[in-house]
């Protein structure tokens, strides 16, 4: 607290009556005085009848200097006004000398009598106001006009921290904060100038530990007798806790006037006198509409009764925790809302309101009534798909199972999820041996596990299922458990082994037809060549002597041999594909191509064609069967051109792993409807004299591009050409990596 400089003033309180108790003191025999003139003739002889009471309170008013002016004034009016000869100061008696020595006497033992009783008195007060002083519950300080502390009481010292003798060392701006030095400044001026009497602020003040301790500040400013100002006196009351109370009030009306929630405040009747953002942005009303009206304008009617049932249980002093009901927006809309109701009391614990707090729980509701749609539907589809989930926590040993997984297993849902031990007798010991293995290995290498397993039901019946899991691990990647699926694979292992059984058959019926083609069609190159051979003989032994009709069936004998040579040719061709096909290698589809341009050299000679291609890649291919491939296709091209000069182009582009080749000519054109036709076994689109052929050669490519894993298709516009599109594999730059096995 700062202050002029003056020099420091005793430490006693100045006492403004004192001068006026003197004179009191002297006023009293004066009045005594006049009273026994006026009563004389009653109270004479006795001339100090009422000067012995006048002295007596005159000492008792003014103490010892106030006794003592009453002894002298009240003897000179006695000497004056009552000894005889009166009027006088004459004294003409020894009796009367010896009358005023002992009143003197008396003056001065009733002065110095009273003023030891006031001395006793004042000490006492001094003593009372010591106790009062270092008892008081919050800190006094009497500080001079410098700022230096003369008096400071326990309390003081416990707040700021400093033992007695060193706070006494100290001056009162030594322990203010350096930001509130100036404050007050203009206060402490006006004490002294007399404006004010006091005044009262907050500041800040440094402890011992340099530690910050808020205080409430009050000052007065005491005078000397003179009215010069002497010292102040301050009362200091720590108000950390008010202050730390405000914080929190404050932080407190934050969180409130923050929240998304609806904080409310309403009377015990009903009537709402809070208001936060939260409850406008819930439902819609500002607070002045609010404010004053009845909470039930958010009910519903049919909903009212809540309101009785809540506010009974807030009457008996109960709170109620989320509570889930419906409410009225301003809209009109319903909205689902959790409240919490609590009761407010004074500080007698008495009620005297309710706070309420209401959470918007509609999208929480959506989502949940989705989730519960969205389990329904996950345990239909795992019911469906016969797939069951787990989950094992290996610190606690707590299973859980889906209820799917007891259906698989054949255990009575009602019977908690089976541990390890229990759950491999559900396996046959193969299966079990089996599945520990891919477990293992899983958590070895930190991968998922899947291993198809026999399952025994306690029926007896067994089944198959595909298990797979992982392990689970918490944020420093210790292992804290498994989980995993179990899926009901039986019907699937059972088509697989029927599927398998009918390729096996299928395989070895294809291979006898095979066999049979190739023994069929040697069988029959010597019968044909031999009618073929003698008709030829025929003809040639009676030339001349066979009229037109004999030439005319002679010929159509031998063009039938020569056809069905050619057909049962290609059909060898197409036979051979399966069965004499060489393994899979690097092959150069550039160098194929040429091979089989030039075995188709003189049919291009004589269309004219031009054939033209790109840069073609190496695949992995049958070398002889790529060249049948592309000849086949090539040979068509050449065939079903039109009359107009074939144009054929070759190209390929990567395809994912494999490449997809494209052969596109200027040709005739093929039907859509004909897409798959064209590629069956004897099928042709056109008659033997529009074009020659067998209806083999796109069979037989058919079947090649199908032995190399690819597909062959066809996009044609008639009149315009067409484009045969077919997929080789490509050739493994590098090692595929290995895949991690699924959930």
């Amino acid at each position: 607290m700062p202050a002029p400089n003056s020099a420091a003033a005793n430490a006693g309180f100045h006492r403004p009556g004192d001068s006026l108790r003197l004179v009191l003191a002297g006023l009293i025999p004066l009045a005594a005085c006049g009273l026994q003139l006026l009563f004389w003739e009653v109270i004479q002889p006795y001339v100090w009848f009422l000067f012995f009471p006048a002295v007596f309170f005159s000492s008792w008013v003014g103490g010892r200097r106030g006794g003592l002016l009453a002894t002298g004034l009240s003897t000179v009016l006695v000497l004056y006004f009552f000894i005889p000869p009166r009027f006088s100061f004459a004294v003409e008696s020894p009796f009367a000398l010896i009358s005023v020595t002992m009143f003197v006497f008396m003056g001065i033992l009733f002065s110095f009598f009273h003023e030891r009783l006031r001395q006793a008195n004042r000490l006492a007060a001094d003593a009372q106001f010591r106790e009062l002083f270092e008892q008081a519950a919050v800190g006094l300080a009497q500080v001079g006009l410098d700022g230096s502390f003369l008096r400071v009481n326990q309390r003081l010292c416990d707040i700021v921290g400093y033992p007695r003798g060193e706070l006494l060392a100290k001056t009162i701006q030594d322990i203010t904060h350096p930001d509130d030095l100036a404050g007050g400044v203009a206060l402490v001026r006006q004490l002294l100038a007399g404006e004010r009497q006091t005044y009262t602020l907050e500041k800040r003040y440094l402890r011992k530990d340099q530690s910050v301790v808020p205080i409430n500040l009050t000052v007065s400013l005491v005078r000397d007798r003179a009215g010069q100002p002497e010292h102040f006196i301050l009362v200091l009351e720590d108000i950390t806790v008010r202050k730390r109370a405000e914080v929190a009030t404050a932080q407190l009306a934050a969180i409130v006037q923050s929240s998304d929630d609806a904080v409310i405040g309403k009377t015990l009747d009903g009537l709402i006198t809070s208001w936060n953002p939260g409850a406008e942005r819930v439902f819609g009303f500002s607070a002045d509409e609010m404010i004053g009206h009845s909470i039930t304008m958010l009910i519903p009617l049919e909903r009212q009764d809540d309101e009785e049932k809540i506010m009974s249980r807030i009457k008996r002093g109960e709170s109620v925790q989320h509570f889930e009901t419906v409410r009225v927006r301003k809209d009109g809309c319903l909205i689902d809302v959790s409240v919490t109701v609590s009761p407010i009391k004074d500080a007698d614990g008495k009620i005297v309101g309710v706070s309420k707090v209401a959470r918007d729980i509609t999208e929480q509701k959506r989502a949940a009534e989705k989730l519960r749609q969205s389990e329904a539907a996950l345990r239909e589809g795992q019911r469906l798909a016969k797939l069951g989930n787990w989950e094992w926590n290996t610190a606690t040993d707590r299973h859980t199972w889906s209820p799917e997984i007891y259906r698989i297993y054949g255990r009575n849902p009602e019977l908690a999820p089976a541990g390890v031990p229990e759950v491999s007798k559900y396996f046959t010991p193969e299966s079990w041996a089996g599945l520990s293995a891919a477990v293992e290995q899983g958590l070895k290498h930190n991968l998922a596990y899947e291993y198809d397993a026999e399952v025994v039901r306690p029926d007896g019946a067994h089944r198959w299922v595909t298990a797979r899991g992982e392990a689970l691990h918490d944020a420093s990647g210790k292992m804290t458990g498994l989980r995993g699926t179990v899926q009901d694979i039986t019907e699937r292992k059972q088509a697989d082994e029927k599927m398998r059984r009918t390729i096996a058959e299928l395989e070895r019926s294809n291979q006898e037809l095979e066999h049979f083609a190739y023994v069929a069609s040697h069988d029959l190159q010597e019968p044909l060549r031999m009618v073929s051979s003698y008709t030829q003989l025929l003809a040639q032994h009676y030339e001349g002597q066979l009229d037109e009709k004999a030439r005319k069936y002679i010929h159509y004998a031998v063009d039938g041999a020569v056809r069905m040579q050619t057909l049962i040719n290609d059909l060898l061709t197409y036979s051979r594909v399966g069965r004499h096909g060489k393994p899979l290698q690097p092959t150069d589809a550039h160098a194929v191509l040429g091979e089989a341009i030039r075995n188709l050299a003189t049919a291009i000679a004589e269309t004219q064609a031009i054939i033209s291609n790109d840069d073609l890649p190496k695949v992995q291919a049958d070398t002889s069967q790529l060249v049948q491939l592309f000849q086949n296709l090539l040979a068509n091209a050449l065939k079903f051109q039109g009359g107009s000069r074939p144009r054929i182009h070759v190209s390929a582009r990567a395809d994912g792993d494999r490449w997809r080749f494209a052969v596109r000519d200027n040709g005739i054109g093929i039907e859509a409807q004909y897409a798959e036709r064209v590629f069956i076994l004897f099928q042709r689109l056109h008659t033997r004299e529009e074009y020659s052929g067998t209806g083999i050669g796109l069979a037989v490519c058919k079947r090649i591009v199908e032995r190399h894993g690819g597909k062959i298709w066809f996009e044609s516009e008639p009149g315009k050409g067409t484009t045969f599109f077919f997929t080789l594999p490509a050739i493994q730059t590098r090692s595929p990596s290995p895949v991690q096995p699924a959930l």
